[in-house]
Formats: C-alpha cells, sequence, structure tokens
C-alpha cells in the first residue's frame, strides 16, 4: 500500500454540498494542480509494477467514515466501495482505496493493488461484463476544485485498476451528476463544475457505449425551453418497461443580490431511451411526469431491485437571507418501477392507516431506525436495503456516519448491523459553527481504520515535498 498524506492550514471559506453548506476555514491558498500532479506521477509509478492485486482482511472493523463514496453490488451478497471523502471541521481527506463488503457475513476487505486512480469524491460507478466503472467526480482542497471526465474500471480477474481510452463527444468535467446503466448503455445526466469563482449547472444528457468505449452526446438544442432545469445529485433509475428512464429531484446554486441561493426541485420526468438512441435532434426525448412530491427531493440515497426503487434520507434547505435552515430526513420510500410515474409509497414504518390518494401511505414510527441523514450509500439484496453511513448535522455541525442498517421490505423492520466508530477524536474541537459556539457533545473513536486506506489530506506545505511513499 502507499499512503500519501498532504496536509493544510486553512482560513475561511464555505463548500455546498448537496445543497447543504459547510462552513471551513483556510489560511493559505492550495494550488491543486501541484496536487494533482504529484499525485499522477505517484500512480504511474505504482502502475509499472504489473502484479494483480488481491482482496486483504481489513485491520479495522470497517472503512474509516466517508461522503460520497460509491457502493457497486456486483454479485451475490457482494459490494464494492471505492473513493469519496472525510471532513473533520478543519481538513479535507480526498481516498481511492477499495472495499469488498459481504453481506451476509458482515465482513470488509481492502484492495491491495498496484494499480489506482485519483482520489476522488461525488463520482458515479455501475457494474458491467466483470468491470466496475467509475465516471467523473472531484478533488478538493476546500478554496479550489478539480472535476474529472475520465473513466476508470476495476477488472474483478486481475484487480487492477485501469483508465479507460475512450472515443467520442466526451462528457466536459462534472461532479455530482447522475448515471445509471440501461442495456449496454451508461445514460449521464446532469451534475455540476465549481472554478474557483463560480458553479456551473449542467442538464445535457450522454451516453457511453460500454462494449464499444465511445460516448455519445444527445442533441437537444432546438427544445431548452421544454428541458430540465440544470441540477445535480437528482434520482436517475431505469424503469422496467424497456424503454424509459426516470430522473426525479436535485439541487442547484444560483447568485442573488445577497448570496448565493440554493434550490431544490420536486419534479419528475422520463427519458425515452428509444428516441434518445435515434435522434439527430430533431426529437425531445423528454417528458415531464405527474406525480406525488416527497418533501425531501435532495440528497437521497436510492438503490433498485428488479421491480422498485427504495429511496432512503435527504435535506432540506430553507433559506432566509443569509442563513440556511436544514432539516434531514430518515423517511424511506418504495418506489415500483413498472409504472411510469413518481408515486412512491413509504416504508420502514407500522402502518396506521390506509393509502392516500397520493400514494404514501400514513404510518407511525417505528422504534429502531437509522438517524435523519443525506448522501448515504445503499444496496439491495434478498429483499432488504442496507444504507451505509452518510452525512448527519449535530448542533449545526455536519458528521459523516460510518454505521450500517438494514431494512426488511418484506416486515418493514430496521435493524442496525454496526453501529460505526464511536464520536470521539476524528473531529477537531475547534469546528465553527454559524449558530452555536458549544462544543459537539458525542465524541468519535481514534481507532478509525485509516492505516489500511490511501488518504489525500491538505496542508500548508508544498505537496511535492511532503508526499511521501510507504511501500
Amino acid at each position: 500500500m502507499v499512503k500519501s498524506s498532504l496536509k493544510s492550514s486553512f482560513g475561511e471559506d464555505s463548500k455546498q454540498a448537496s445543497g447543504k453548506k459547510t462552513k471551513k476555514t483556510i489560511s493559505k491558498e492550495c494550488k491543486i494542480s501541484n496536487v494533482i500532479k504529484s499525485l499522477s506521477e505517484q500512480i504511474v509509478k505504482r502502475s509499472a509494477d504489473l502484479s494483480h492485486g488481491r482482496w486483504v482482511d481489513l485491520d479495522a472493523e470497517r472503512p474509516s467514515p466517508r461522503a460520497h463514496s460509491t457502493l457497486t453490488l456486483i454479485e451475490e451478497g457482494l459490494c464494492v466501495m471505492f473513493g469519496g471523502e472525510f471532513f473533520d471541521g478543519c481538513n479535507v481527506i480526498l481516498y481511492n482505496d477499495t472495499f469488498l463488503y459481504n453481506l451476509s457475513t458482515n465482513k470488509w476487505k481492502v484492495l491491495d493493488t498496484p494499480a489506482v486512480p485519483l482520489p476522488r469524491c461525488s463520482h458515479q460507478a455501475t457494474f458491467y461484463k466483470n468491470r466496475i466503472y467509475i465516471f467523473g467526480g472531484e478533488f478538493n482542497t476546500l478554496d479550489e476544485f478539480h472535476h474529472f471526465n475520465d473513466i476508470h474500471y476495476l477488472c474483478l480477474s486481475t484487480l487492477r485498476w485501469t483508465k479507460l481510452d475512450v472515443t467520442g463527444q466526451i462528457p466536459s468535467s462534472r461532479s455530482g451528476h447522475r448515471m445509471v446503466l440501461w442495456k449496454n448503455y451508461w445514460v449521464l445526466f446532469g451534475g455540476f463544475h465549481d472554478n474557483g469563482n463560480e458553479s456551473t449547472y449542467y442538464n445535457d444528457l450522454y451516453y457511453f457505449d460500454l462494449d464499444n468505449n465511445c460516448w455519445h452526446q444527445v442533441n437537444q438544442q432546438l427544445f431548452t425551453s421544454s428541458l430540465p432545469e440544470p441540477r445535480a445529485g437528482c434520482v436517475l433509475l431505469a424503469l422496467n418497461d424497456g424503454k424509459h428512464l426516470m430522473m426525479h429531484g436535485g439541487f442547484s446554486k444560483k447568485d442573488s443580490s445577497n448570496d448565493v441561493v440554493g434550490l431544490s426541485y420536486k419534479d419528475s420526468w422520463l427519458i425515452d431511451m428509444n428516441l434518445l438512441l435515434s435522434n439527430s435532434g430533431n426529437v425531445l426525448v423528454w417528458s415531464k411526469v405527474k406525480g406525488c412530491e416527497p418533501e425531501f427531493s435532495t440528497g437521497l440515497s436510492f438503490a433498485t431491485s428488479s421491480e422498485y426503487a427504495v429511496l432512503f434520507g435527504g435535506v432540506n434547505d430553507e433559506y432566509k437571507g443569509l442563513h440556511v435552515k436544514s432539516t434531514f430526513s430518515n423517511k424511506c420510500f418504495k418506489l415500483n418501477l413498472n409504472q411510469r410515474k413518481y408515486n412512491p409509497t413509504e416504508i420502514g414504518f407500522e402502518r396506521e392507516n390506509k393509502e392516500d390518494g397520493l400514494g404514501l401511505s400514513k404510518l407511525s414510527l417505528s422504534k429502531s431506525i437509522p438517524t435523519p441523514r443525506m448522501n448515504s450509500n445503499s444496496v439491495i439484496y434478498n429483499d432488504t436495503l442496507y444504507i451505509f453511513g452518510g452525512i448527519v448535522e449535530v448542533k449545526d455541525m455536519e458528521i459523516t456516519e460510518s454505521d450500517c442498517w438494514a431494512l426488511d421490505l418484506k416486515t418493514n423492520e430496521w435493524k442496525c448491523i454496526d453501529e460505526g466508530f464511536e464520536k470521539n477524536r476524528l473531529y477537531n474541537n475547534e469546528i465553527e459553527s454559524e449558530d452555536s459556539d458549544e462544543e459537539l457533545d458525542e465524541e468519535l473513536d481514534e481507532d478509525s481504520g485509516d492505516e489500511t486506506e490511501e488518504m489525500y489530506e491538505s496542508d500548508e506545505n508544498d505537496y511535492d515535498e511532503e508526499t511521501e511513499e510507504e511501500l
């Protein structure tokens, strides 16, 4: 394993992740180009080793807390986690480590391999023909963003990551986009790009042919007034009719006279894949659909099975001048993938009354459920929804969880599989809060399992001088 540690001291800045603002401090401007150059040189050097990778037992019980990673179901009871970020109130750490999780045994392994992508978060991943593909994402140093538009794949036979050579109309660099697998096509919608001065949100549509490694852009220039608003962090699902995708929700930011204002969307749209694949720019592939509008549409996690999708959590931000009030959710909804409308039913609670006309059940709270959160990882296996981590709020501070919950989709009962690391020293006591100067009550355990991971942290020292390799 190689561990690169890049540390930084910070003055004051603000970052919005999935519509949620987090106050951060910066004292020295970081040159992210130097970081990327240094890490790229390390990765190229390591990749000269052509040996295969291997799964090894994880020293800790679980990976360290992280947000905006991906979790991909690959076969019966196995899923793979890649990347993510962790913010302790002062420093941000980016990861490019890979983990294997066995849902049946609740055991984690970490990948020991010479070839890895650059660390990143807010990317997308899919599983296709014995490979896990990732696209896009971001590397950030709190005051700067570097967005990606590359594709890497992990071969599950050799356990090596490889950067894929692609052709066609390649999407611009972005993060917070959404992608879904439809047959042999990996369809991309939206996302954002932050150049340090402003954020640009997208409503463009692409698809990647996984059999021919070729990108295609969907031309909708004739229909700009009939398209969804640009956004990131939406829900994007394939329906069971064999020809439609569904997009719902998401968020964006827009400048106002006083500040940057976040916008949350609750609309739902269909994408006609038959029109998309044959489109030459003269046909609209989007159509807006009606349905109920659940309260939470930003920061949702979602997973699919053969017949339905399950959506969990999320956050609502209310902007009043310069103040932001955030309400987190732990509600869970089931969406029928055989219907061409966004009409989910709330689950994870004991039923009190029959369903109302909107398709949402009036339900009573179960005794033991996950805390309200946003941006969890989730998968469905054997009629069970598994929820990993996510971001919760404690006294106006965002805390990254490392717990694991399972929801039996037949009985609607939650079970805590792993309580995660206790809240002790992972968070700095100097975390600033816009509304409170009180210190964090909960403590995180020292032993976070970081020793087995590849992590990249920002520091005031020059990156090239501080980067170290441990073979």
